[in-house]
């Protein structure tokens, strides 16, 4: 059953994102259909400029609803990438069509980097790992769909 209210964590998020922009001067929030990767880089189809800011993929939200009230809707969006410069560099998020948490990405200059994060559809964690450039380093955790560590 869906909420009428949004969540409070998407609520922070906006506030977060808006933040953001603020500071850096990039537009806080686009859909992924109006950017294009041309040469590994991120661009706004409009201008062909490099793209600062979030991206939002919301493929399973119906077409006629508007960006505000695709927020408050279960399974909106399925994934949102950070991007600088046309490059992804912060967090990436991406989600189960239920609205769950599936994966959490980490990327500097383009590349993994930091912990990474992986769930089950019931929400638990799947895996559990670091990245340097790109590279996974140290040792994986993962556990199973209860809960339990596998190794």
């Amino acid at each position: 059953m869906m909420s009428a209210a949004i969540p409070n964590k998407l609520k922070w998020l906006f506030v977060f994102l808006t933040g953001v922009c603020v500071i850096t001067g990039c537009r806080p929030v686009v859909l992924e259909t109006e950017l294009v990767e041309t040469n590994g880089t991120v661009r706004y189809i409009e201008d062909n400029q490099p793209f600062t800011g979030f991206a939002v993929d919301r493929t399973r939200c119906p077409g006629n609803l508007s960006f505000f009230d695709q927020w408050k809707r279960m399974g909106c969006p399925s994934s949102m990438r950070l991007y600088k410069n046309g490059i992804l560099d912060g967090p990436a998020k991406f989600w189960y069509a239920d609205g769950t948490l599936k994966e959490e990405r980490y990327y500097k200059n383009g590349l993994l980097h930091g912990v990474q994060k992986q769930y089950y559809p019931n929400g638990r964690i799947k895996a559990r790992f670091n990245c340097i450039d790109g590279v996974r380093s140290g040792k994986e955790k993962v556990w199973d769909s209860d809960g339990n560590r596998l190794f």
